[in-house]
């Protein structure tokens, strides 16, 4: 990829926004390290985590966590968030009261 990359940036010395995007993205990728934080997993969504799960037969999965907010009695869905971050489902639940508390209000 790095051969592949130097060549391109050679014979393109100024690319426009999108290949200039996608050079830097190719860059990220041959720069990071196997114990990097903040790895690129997907080069059509870079904003794409990886969300441990502890599991054995499954241990990774990726994309970002969604938080959805249900009504107890109808199973109407009243809110619904997407977080980033891999954070503890616990740590949550204060940022989805106020998101609904919005919806409802």
């Amino acid at each position: 990829m790095g051969r592949v990359l130097r060549d391109l940036q050679r014979k393109c010395p100024k690319p426009g926004e999108v290949l200039q995007h996608l050079f830097s993205l190719a860059n990220r990728i041959l720069e990071e390290k196997k114990v990097d934080h903040h790895k690129v997993y997907s080069i059509h969504a870079p904003e794409v985590e990886y969300i441990s799960k502890g599991e054995v037969h499954k241990r990774y999965e990726f994309g970002c966590k969604v938080v959805l907010v249900s009504t107890s009695k109808e199973n109407w869905v009243v809110a619904a968030d997407a977080i980033h971050g891999n954070p503890y489902d616990g740590h949550t639940l204060e940022q989805s009261i106020e998101q609904t508390e919005r919806v409802a209000g």
